[in-house]
């Protein structure tokens, strides 16, 4: 309960904060010459980069009765991740534009940590978390075009396709036979604000936070260790900035 509240008012948050980014961005380019409103409307592509962090944290209970043995995982990486993207807006009456974006990055994700007992690092399992390769995302968005019709604030929402590979080890995950290894391509769901400006009719910034959660299974290793599940949540935080160019 408590963790679902936390993120609750840490996405109230960032909305908070991009509502007022607009209002801002809306006074700073107040005096900026009014662009045609079909200008948004079409196919676009862009490039930008992602600061993003990974979040995959992990609970231990016994396969026997389900209670839990006290081990627990709280890996957290952060990377800066590239990607480019193509898209396609349409306009509608009272400056309302929807549109679509499938993307691709390139993720470099990587930390060996510990299983922690009680809160305290133990040395004896240490784990492995990696999502190196290609992701994919696709999602939809909706907004209003404001600012002299130069601003479009947006709600974005999609679907996301990760590669990811764990390790559960005994001692070490780089020697011995004691290491159980999952490898898979994880999906999830992404909820998201934006806010794009035009600075002319065809370029524009895109400025986007990401959120996006994983559908993770369960668990089981059979090398490192045996009769226990392994749990997990996994999140992953994304602020984005893009040059976008529109046809």
């Amino acid at each position: 309960m408590i963790t679902k509240l936390k993120k609750k008012l840490k996405f109230t948050g960032v909305l908070l904060v991009t509502s007022l980014f607009a209002l801002i961005t809306q006074d700073l380019f107040a005096l900026e010459k009014k662009i045609n409103l079909k200008s948004w409307e079409g196919p676009y592509v862009g490039l930008g980069y992602s600061d993003s962090k990974l979040v995959d944290d992990h609970n231990e209970y016994r396969v026997s009765d389900g209670v839990a043995n006290g081990y627990t995982g709280d890996t957290s990486i952060k990377k800066k991740t590239p990607f480019i993207l193509i898209g396609h807006n349409w306009v509608h009456e009272k400056n309302i534009l929807s549109g679509v974006e499938f993307s691709i990055e390139k993720r470099n994700f990587f930390k060996d940590d510990y299983q922690k007992y009680n809160g305290v690092a133990s040395t004896t399992y240490p784990t492995m978390v990696k999502s190196k390769g290609y992701g994919y995302s696709l999602k939809g968005r909706v907004g209003e075009i404001i600012n002299e019709q130069r601003t479009l604030i947006y709600v974005t929402g999609g679907i996301v396709q990760i590669p990811i590979e764990r390790k559960y080890c005994f001692n070490s995950c780089y020697s011995g036979s004691d290491i159980d290894t999952y490898s898979r391509n994880e999906r999830g769901l992404i909820l998201g604000l934006g806010l794009e400006h035009k600075f002319q009719g065809d370029i524009s910034f895109k400025f986007d936070y990401e959120r996006r959660e994983y559908s993770t299974p369960d668990f089981i290793p059979v090398n490192a260790w045996s009769g226990l599940k392994e749990i997990h949540d996994t999140t992953e935080d994304s602020f984005k900035v893009s040059l976008v160019k529109s046809f």
